[in-house]
């Protein structure tokens, strides 16, 4: 299965997964005698159609799929159209709506709808329900001119006519000046399409948010440093960015708008910096540069901007400390830093402080099997974290046969040392167990993302 499991839509998407599992559980595994294994896979949804590709490539041929399910969006769907022909491995769409997607490969069906269907049947009964006029406005990709396209011959086959037509680009949310020009086209009703993505801002989004719209900017933030040789060296921005994904998502669903900046990849390697594959930043250069990505959040208008960082060096997290404190109360906070390794302890702090965004871990965020080795860097906690939000960056051969170190709590401070100390304890460059022994072990982000989401929710509420 590939699904939007992260991002805006990610509610969606769990929808569709658990139907499949509460069907398996109502009717059992096996259909015609043979034993049906799901395997999900996370697609991030609309504007990934690179990664959609090279997860269905994945499920063919290293999961040997015999049936693919998903293909929420467009995009998604037709770049992965030539593999399924390809591979002769048919594919049902559950959503992307387009008409053209099911004559691009022959091994595609459909279980939903197309746009057509929707959007003629729309503009029919528009003109017979008064509206006699309309001004259509379309995300210029392939459903959105399905969309345009459809309603306007249901629309005027029924006796309306369309006034003006403006298309809109994918990544835009400035809506303004075509919304102008409806206006002065003075119709009855306005027909609107676009894919709804504004809680991932992986690209330029010109609009300014003003600060009274509560919409708030969620900053990941990590480093590219080594992560032994089965995850990539941006790991640590990676799952900032998985956790930053899932709580705008969460939020969004609980009424409060959140925003996902870039990933800020700069911050402060101090004990893994000699390794193959790390970046050095100096603490002042790294300081500089996040004040200056936060100046720029705050300068596009958002009133509350939110710090989320998965990297546990000490003189890191001290630079982010450090530079919050000198934002004197512009509505930058932290929100996350990983609280297994007790990090605002070691800086002396307890996380209530006014530059933080507290929230409470509870019990059910460690209810996972754990393998029981001592771990904190590319261990079962980082895997599982990768393998499901970004199983096109994992090495899974090497991950296959890659024992667990047997280093203990007493070899953490040698190892926080770096240099030479950190080369002879990890000469591999992982402190732990890499292979997750729960499967289901990634739940510990989506937890903890979904009482993150709630706390900013709530800061929201009593504010208004």
């Amino acid at each position: 299965m590939v699904l939007p499991l992260s991002g805006a839509f990610a509610d969606q998407g769990k929808h569709y997964e658990t139907g499949m599992q509460l069907c398996q559980q109502t009717n059992g595994v096996t259909a015609a005698g043979k034993t049906v294994d799901l395997v999900v896979r996370d697609d991030r949804g609309p504007s990934s159609g690179g990664l959609s590709r090279r997860l269905t490539q994945e499920l063919i041929l290293r999961d040997h799929a015999d049936l693919i399910v998903g293909y929420s969006f467009t995009p998604n769907a037709m770049s992965a159209a030539s593999l399924l022909t390809e591979a002769r491995r048919p594919a049902i769409t559950i959503n992307a709506a387009t008409s053209i997607i099911t004559a691009k490969s022959p091994y595609f069906t459909r279980i939903s709808m197309t746009m057509s269907q929707v959007t003629y049947a729309l503009g029919q009964w528009a003109a017979k329900n008064g509206i006699k006029t309309a001004h259509t406005i379309a995300s210029d990709y392939a459903p959105g001119i399905d969309a345009e396209t459809w309603f306007a011959k249901g629309f005027t086959s029924a006796g309306g006519k369309v006034l003006g037509a403006d298309r809109t680009p994918l990544a835009s949310m400035e809506y303004g000046a075509v919304l102008q020009r409806a206006i002065e086209a003075k119709p009855a009703a306005i027909f609107a399409f676009d894919p709804g993505e504004f809680s991932d801002a992986r690209r330029p989004q010109p609009r300014r948010h003003g600060r009274d719209d509560g919409t708030v900017a969620i900053l990941p933030v990590g480093v590219m440093e080594a992560h032994g040789p089965h995850l990539p060296i941006g790991t640590d921005a990676f799952i900032a960015l998985a956790l930053s994904r899932l709580t705008a998502g969460y939020a969004g669903a609980a009424g409060r708008e959140a925003l996902v900046a870039p990933p800020f990849y700069w911050g402060v390697n101090g004990v893994l910096a000699d390794f193959v594959g790390s970046f050095r930043a100096r603490p002042q250069t790294a300081a500089m540069l996040l004040e200056d990505v936060i100046g720029s959040l705050v300068g596009l208008g958002f009133g509350e901007v939110l710090i989320i960082s998965h990297h546990g060096d000490l003189a890191h997290n001290e630079m982010i400390r450090d530079v919050l404190l000198g934002q004197h109360g512009v509505g930058v906070r932290w929100l996350y830093t990983p609280f297994r390794w007790r990090m605002f302890a070691r800086l002396g702090m307890t996380g209530q402080e006014p530059i933080c965004a507290p929230w409470t871990p509870t019990p059910g965020l460690e209810a996972f099997r754990l393998t029981g080795v001592f771990g904190v860097h590319a261990d079962e906690y980082e895997t599982a974290a990768m393998v499901r939000y970004f199983p096109y960056t994992v090495d899974f051969e090497a991950l296959r046969d890659l024992p667990p170190t047997a280093l203990t709590a007493a070899d953490l401070p040698r190892w926080r040392k770096g240099g030479a100390d950190a080369r002879a304890l990890t000469p591999d460059g992982y402190f732990g167990a890499p292979n997750p022994l729960d499967p289901e072990f990634w739940r510990h982000f989506d937890e903890t993302a979904k009482i993150m989401a709630a706390a900013i929710s709530r800061d929201r509420r009593q504010a208004g």
